[in-house]
């Protein structure tokens, strides 16, 4: 992407307004989608090999402020930044960047948590919590079938590998439940902590979240087709809950 003719005022993540200001701006660039974001990050790894030090001054000023908007960026810095480089994710094969601090070991971070509130990347992580139960239902669900299940919303066969997982009650009205209820405000407490090289959420309070795990385990799930998960559930909601 090609950076603007004349350097933005301010860095960072703001919202538009009438005049069409960028919603991002990280450095010389400005940009209008958390996609662009990504795809210039993305073309930066590729102009560097694995491990090599981001040294032009374009890049460098780029991936330090969007490494400024990392949720957890006060934790990550530690006392400075050596250095930026790229690498694989810890315990995944994907690409993410890594800081080399001045002191301690380097540590990753990826773009989204740049770019994301922290309601967002919490239910994210409380989506993973209950991964292994959701898996559970899907094999189940598809024991014996072939090439063609039956949808759970509709009643119609779709093809296996356009299954997907949904809850009966909206996922997010099951986190709002359980910690309305708990005196927990997700939109501004980050329930995960930064571990330096690993990629899985590290619980703050496992204790809660082993208790989200027993609370959630009652709602019921139903297998449906990708795009009944992605849009007819919700226009149906909409139609039953103006």
């Amino acid at each position: 992407m090609n950076p603007e003719t004349s350097p933005p005022v301010s860095s960072g993540i703001r919202k538009s307004s009438a005049d069409r200001a960028p919603k991002y701006v990280f450095g010389r660039y400005s940009f209008t989608s958390k996609k662009a974001v990504a795809a210039h990050a993305a073309s930066i790894r590729r102009r560097y090999p694995r491990g090599a030090t981001i040294t032009d001054a374009d890049d460098m000023e780029f991936m330090r402020d969007l490494f400024a908007c990392n949720v957890e960026a006060n934790e990550k810095r530690g006392v400075g930044i050596k250095r930026f480089y790229w690498g694989l994710a810890p315990q995944y094969s994907t690409a993410c960047f890594w800081i080399e601090r001045i002191e301690g070991k380097p540590t990753e971070f990826g773009v989204a948590a740049c770019l994301e509130q922290i309601g967002r990347l919490n239910r994210q992580a409380l989506r993973a919590a209950v991964q292994v139960e959701i898996s559970a239902f899907r094999n189940r669900r598809l024991a014996g079938a072939d090439t063609y299940f039956v949808s759970d919303f509709s009643g119609e066969s779709f093809p296996i590998e356009e299954a997907e997982v949904d809850h009966v009650t909206p996922f997010n009205e099951i986190i709002g439940q359980f910690f309305g209820i708990h005196g927990v405000d997700i939109e501004n407490h980050m329930l995960t902590r930064a571990i330096d090289a690993r990629s899985d959420p590290v619980w703050r309070d496992e204790a809660l979240i082993a208790a989200f795990r027993e609370y959630h385990r009652p709602f019921p799930l139903r297998l449906v087709h990708r795009r009944e998960n992605q849009s007819d559930i919700k226009r149906m909601s909409k139609r039953e809950n103006p």
